[in-house]
């Protein structure tokens, strides 16, 4: 891998251990040479949003807008890229 990757945004905290599982498969399975051709990651961990479970389940609080506002705080942080 050459040239210059894309800024990669990760939205977790939703299931705390899950985002930093999916940033050690990230990990994991680049096929990358050295350190440097690793994909830029900016993780932002946030258990605070609303159980998507139980708004859909049971008229729960909608996390819609915190994810949202977590979202695009990732892009405002430089994420070209999102993940949830």
């Amino acid at each position: 891998m050459t040239g210059q990757h894309k800024t990669l945004g990760v939205l977790g905290g939703m299931g705390p251990a899950a985002g930093a599982e999916f940033l050690r498969l990230l990990t994991a399975l680049t096929p990358a040479a050295s350190d440097q051709e690793h994909i830029p990651v900016i993780l932002l961990s946030d258990p605070q949003v609303p159980d998507r479970t139980e708004a859909l389940l049971r008229q729960g609080e909608d996390p819609s807008p915190r994810l949202l506002e977590d979202l695009l705080k990732l892009a405002s942080w430089g994420a070209d890229v999102l993940a949830v």
